[in-house]
């Protein structure tokens, strides 16, 4: 049975959402974007900073899987951000969470200018991640909180063990990857943080999309990967576990 999926969480365990939009184009975004959105008022005071991938010489990031859709320049400001690479833009939201109807609107104003740039020939891939974290300081513990059963011939294993887990679940054209990693260290805003990462990244790909259409649907394409996302994770949960997050429903 489904479960019933709350608008908002009062103990939010959220460390990053990230929406990507991958493309093909005939030039770099890294060198147009940046300089374009800002003098388009995208945002007050930016931050614009060249990610360690950029030191990467092109030839060689462009034959290497794991470089070749890397982010090259950030613009950071308030709690947003955009990490822009050489054929993809993503809209980043660190924690504290702005709340999905926030966080979509500033996905829909960047994304609605860069696919009225010019710059975008087709649309390729989109995406939603959402990275949450199970602290080892919070009342909430990855064992806790995260529903996983798995035996290991004699060995039954859970979040209170160190493991690594990757998922691929496929619908209806979507890819969604879940990520466990049951003993992480990050870097957050409030300092360095151990626990239990529960990392879920919805995708859909091999669409070529032109911009206008793409831009045409845009609310309804991050309403729907949106949904696929958030009920992924609700669904790799605890019913113990959703309670003591607080969660607020819609009235029925």
């Amino acid at each position: 049975m489904a479960k019933r999926l709350p608008f908002k969480l009062g103990k939010e365990p959220l460390l990053e959402a990230v929406c990507e939009v991958r493309v093909s184009s005939k030039v770099g975004l890294h060198t147009v974007l940046p300089g374009y959105l800002v003098a388009k008022g995208i945002c007050d005071q930016p931050v614009i900073e060249q990610l360690a991938a950029a030191q990467v010489p092109d030839a060689v990031r462009a034959n290497e899987p794991g470089l070749r859709d890397s982010p090259l320049v950030s613009v950071r400001w308030t709690n947003f951000a955009l990490l822009i690479g050489q054929r993809s833009i993503a809209v980043a939201n660190p924690a504290p969470y702005a709340g999905w109807d926030q966080f979509r609107r500033q996905i829909e104003a960047v994304l609605g200018l860069v696919l009225a740039s010019g710059f975008v020939d087709r649309v390729e891939r989109y995406s939603m991640k959402y990275v949450n974290l199970f602290a080892e300081d919070s009342s909430l513990s990855g064992a806790e909180a995260i529903d996983l059963n798995l035996r290991l011939g004699l060995f039954a294993l859970s979040a209170n063990n160190n493991i690594q887990l990757r998922a691929e679940l496929t619908e209806d054209g979507f890819v969604t990857v879940v990520s466990v990693i049951a003993s992480a260290v990050v870097q957050s805003s409030t300092g360095v943080r151990t626990g239990a990462i529960l990392d879920i990244d919805t995708v859909r790909e091999g669409i070529a999309m032109s911009p206008t259409d793409f831009a045409g649907n845009l609310r309804s394409l991050l309403d729907d990967i949106r949904m696929r996302n958030k009920r992924v994770f609700f669904d790799s949960l605890l019913d113990e576990a959703i309670i003591k997050l607080e969660p607020q429903y819609a009235a029925d």
